[in-house]
This record gives C-alpha cells, sequence and structure tokens, in this order.
C-alpha cells in the first residue's frame, strides 16, 4: 500500500523529479570530486558503479515526464512480458546484472500486454535500481513474470522498502507514486507487500487495450 496524501497531480511530481535529478547530479558531482591519482583499483571501481548507477537512475526519472505531462503521446502497444524482461535484462550494466535474476521462463506462456514499451522498461528499470540502491552487495534481486486478475504483474523482490519519508515525495516513494499514477489510467496498478520476509513491489499491466 501507499500513501494516497501525496497525491498524484503530474506537475507536482515533475517539479520533484527534477529536484530528485538534481540530487543525483550532486551525488555524482561529489563523487568526481573525490577522485585523485592514486586511488585503489576498487576505489575506481566503486566510482565507475555510481556514474552508471546514476545515468540509468537519471535517463530513466527523465522517461516519466513524458507519460505524466502528456500521456496521449505514448500510445500503447502490445508488447510480449518475456520481451519486456528479456529488454530489462539486456540494459542492465556488468555491476547490475551480476546481482539481478530476470525469470524469463516466468513470463514465456504470459498473455501480451497493452502499454507503452520505452515507459514500461523505465518503470520496472527504477524499482529494480532502488533495491539495488537500498540493499548490499550480496543480496540479489529477482524480476519474474506472473498472471494476475487485472493482466500481467512484473514483480521485484526484495523491493526496496521505502527509505525515504513516506509522506515526502523523494526517493523510491517519488518514483513509485509516479509509476501508479501513469498506469493506473492504463487499467494497470502498482502494488507494494510488505511481510516478514521482505516487500514485494508489483507493477500490474493490463491485458486489455485502453485509451489514456
Amino acid at each position: 500500500m501507499m500513501d494516497d496524501e501525496l497525491g498524484s497531480d503530474p506537475r507536482e511530481l515533475v517539479f520533484a523529479l527534477c529536484h530528485e535529478l538534481g540530487n543525483l547530479l550532486a551525488a555524482a558531482r561529489l563523487e568526481a570530486f573525490l577522485l585523485r591519482d592514486g586511488m585503489s583499483a576498487e576505489d575506481l571501481s566503486r566510482s565507475s558503479e555510481t556514474f552508471s548507477r546514476v545515468a540509468a537512475q537519471g535517463g530513466s526519472l527523465l522517461a516519466a515526464v513524458r507519460p505524466l505531462l502528456a500521456p496521449e503521446t505514448t500510445q500503447s502497444e502490445w508488447l510480449e512480458p518475456v520481451e519486456v524482461l528479456e529488454r530489462l535484462k539486456q540494459s542492465l550494466d556488468e555491476n547490475c546484472a551480476r546481482r539481478v535474476r530476470v525469470d524469463l521462463p516466468s513470463a514465456a506462456d504470459l498473455p501480451q500486454v497493452s502499454f507503452h514499451p520505452e515507459v514500461l522498461h523505465h518503470l520496472l528499470l527504477t524499482e529494480v535500481l532502488s533495491g539495488l540502491e537500498e540493499f548490499p552487495e550480496d543480496v540479489h534481486l529477482t524480476v519474474s513474470g506472473r498472471h494476475v486478475e487485472k493482466g500481467v504483474a512484473f514483480t521485484v523482490e526484495p523491493a526496496s522498502a521505502g527509505a525515504s519519508d513516506p509522506k515526502t515525495l523523494a526517493g523510491v516513494v517519488l518514483s513509485r507514486i509516479c509509476a501508479r499514477t501513469i498506469v493506473e489510467p492504463r487499467g494497470g496498478s502498482l502494488d507494494v507487500e510488505h511481510g516478514p520476509s521482505g516487500t514485494r513491489c508489483s507493477l500490474i499491466v493490463a491485458t486489455t487495450e485502453t485509451d489514456v
């Protein structure tokens, strides 16, 4: 469940996304400032991973602007769920791929979904990156597909529990409210389940054609 008090006004969400992007760029700038001659290979590797993550997160945040402000320009297409997961797998850099298992067989026999391919890809990628950022290196994430009553659920587990203030438009709270705002008019939803074994986030996409 998510806090509905924050609302889902597209303009306010875009303002918050811009602020979030500014924070990411500030973090990258600080990382670059700390780079010095004679750094160890481990330090350089960590910085490289930071820059790659910031670039991926920033791109995915920006990808939400268009469907929020001009949803009519992101027309849905029929997509094979297994191809959605395959594209996600191919987009992960080496560090992310080492920690993320994309379960392609889970989506092999699922019905087609109706959604804009680029928007769906970045919504899923944002959720994956949130989990990778929160958990230590030895925690691995699984992304899978399954058939549900409303359509097809693309699930990330364990997912980020949301370290930021649940009443503040920032971090994973912001990205999930954006996702919910984008998918609901298209017949989908976003479900976040907190249980004793961890948090599971499911982006549910309709298997029927919808107009925005």
